[in-house]
This record gives structure tokens, sequence and C-alpha cells, in this order.
């Protein structure tokens, strides 16, 4: 057995470590520190405080986890990092920034400097530990980023969950009902964008992906089908997006730009056994992406040489 956490100071470590370099003074007094021997501590540089009754221990440089991980411990034992912050801590698409946001309950109130503080009642599967940080699990943490975020950016987060299984549409959907008497903000959003995928094949393999389908649907263009496969004659290709009635489709990063003479070499087969079955494929660069406008006209004009009618 390893004495030195059997000490105060070494079970305070063993907790900082966990918890990125932070601890609250209730827990080091859990510990067995007295308030004489944290005073200590911070009077000699060892510790900083960072909030009231919060440490960051040891020589740590302090950066976003440590502040979040601090911010949490200050709301109390039953606070979670949530929205904005889970989302970052989750790692979802679109999701971007260092707010410190979390949820209290709603017997809790109580105000954080810089702190975004929502007050709600958490269920306790509603809750995970990410990075060491208390944080609301992937489906409550859509639902709350439904209220804060923009239909776009949502949809990048939800299919990013989705496509890295992080929860499923049914997971979801039932905590969106379990939800649904309680005035929740962003559950109307949140439903529209689980509507628009018929299942969990009905995502998008990527950010760049989902922000294409955007810029289609904003430019009034019909509904694409997702990863369409052509299979004719043992001929088999997936396109990104297609209009199979129309023999239109659209390639994210086009696969003739793929590095290696063999691959770029298959690339062109591919290319030209589609053109033969009479498919046009547009080629998207990440270009495209950042400023779709071009592409859209394009893709429009291709849809109504193959038939399609605008409606009036």
């Amino acid at each position: 057995m390893d004495t030195r956490y059997a000490r105060p100071e070494g079970r305070v470590v063993a907790l900082a470590a966990g918890q990125h370099s932070v601890v609250s003074r209730g827990q080091a007094m859990g510990a067995g520190l007295t308030d004489e021997q944290i005073a200590r501590r911070v009077a000699s540089g060892e510790w900083r405080r960072v909030r009231r009754g919060i440490y960051l221990v040891g020589a740590v440089a302090p950066g976003y986890l440590q502040d979040l991980a601090a911010a949490v411990l200050a709301g109390g034992p039953d606070a979670v990092a949530s929205h904005r912050a889970a989302g970052v801590l989750h790692a979802l698409d679109g999701v971007r920034g260092r707010v410190l946001e979390l949820t209290l309950p709603r017997t809790r109130r109580r105000r954080l400097d810089g702190c975004v503080v929502h007050h709600a009642d958490i269920a306790p599967d509603d809750v995970t530990v990410v990075q060491g940080v208390p944080t609301t699990a992937p489906a409550r943490t859509l639902i709350d980023l439904a209220s804060v975020l923009p239909p776009r950016t949502l949809g990048l987060a939800l299919d990013d969950a989705l496509r890295r299984r992080l929860v499923t549409m049914r997971q979801i959907r039932h905590r969106l009902d379990e939800l649904a008497g309680r005035g929740r903000r962003g559950c109307i959003a949140l439903r529209r964008e689980l509507d628009l995928r018929t299942d969990e094949n009905d995502v998008t393999d990527s950010g760049g992906e989902r922000l294409l389908l955007e810029a289609v649907r904003e430019a009034g263009l019909p509904e694409p089908v997702l990863h369409h496969l052509v299979k004719d004659d043992g001929f088999a290709a997936e396109i990104d997006l297609a209009w199979p009635r129309y023999r239109v489709g659209v390639e994210l990063e086009g696969r003739a730009y793929h590095f290696g003479r063999a691959k770029r070499t298959s690339d062109i087969a591919r290319s030209n056994e589609l053109k033969l079955r009479g498919w046009l494929v547009l080629d998207a660069l990440y270009a495209d992406v950042r400023d779709p406008r071009g592409l859209m006209s394009r893709l429009g004009t291709a849809l109504r040489n193959s038939g399609w009618v605008i409606p009036v």
C-alpha cells in the first residue's frame, strides 16, 4: 500500500489529480486537513484560491478545464456542467468557446461570478462525468443546447452525437417526452431536428455534410437522400447527397482530390461509371462549405436541367 495516500495531504493531492488540480475546502477538510493547514498552504503559495472555498493545488497554470471544474465545485454537490460547457466537454461538433455554464437544482439559487447559471431538475440518469467534471449526459446536453444554439449549430452537434453513438434518437425522444410538461426551452427545436432524420442512418458523416445539407434547404432546393447507393451490374458507388429522381449528386471534398495515383485512377473510373449511368455528380470543396452560394447555384441549374421544377 502506498502510504502517501494514507496521510491527509496525500489524499487531497490524489483527489485534486482527478479534478483538474482543484479541490473544495469541504473536500480538503473531509480528507483530514484543518482550516489552519489550508490557510498555511494558501499563504505559502502552494495552493491558490480560485473561488470562494475552492483552491488550485500545486504549480498548475489555470485553464478552461480548471476554471470549469472550480465553478462546478463552487456550485455545490449537485451542480453539473451543462449546455455549451457540456457540449465542449463531449467535444460535439459546432460547440465552441470557453463559457462556464452549469446547472444547479431549482432549490439552490446561487450566482457565481463569470458563470452562466441555470436552475433546473437534474435526474440521476442525466448526469455523467466527462474529463473529471460532473456533466449532463449526452441526451440532456442536446436538449439543453437546443435552447441556446441556432438550428444549424444544433444540427451539427446532434449529428455528431448520433454518429459517434453517444446517444440514440430513441433515447433523446424518450427524454424529451419525459420533460415535455416542464416548459423546457428548446424542446420544439430539437424535435424539429429529429424529425428531419428518419433514423440513425439519416445522419451526415461529417460537419461539412451537415452544413451542405443546411445550405441546400436554405436555397429552397429539393431534399436530398444522404449516402445514396448506386448499384448496377456489379457496380456500386455511394454519393454523399443525391437526388435519385434527377440523377444529380454532390460529393464533399471531391474524390478526384484524394492523394495517390492509384486512388485518383479509381476515382476517375468511378466518376466515369456514374456518368455512363446518367449521373451528374458535383464536387464540393471545403471552400464551398464556407460559402456555398456558388455551389447552390450550380446545383440548382443541374436539377432544373434534369427536370426539377421550382415550386410556385
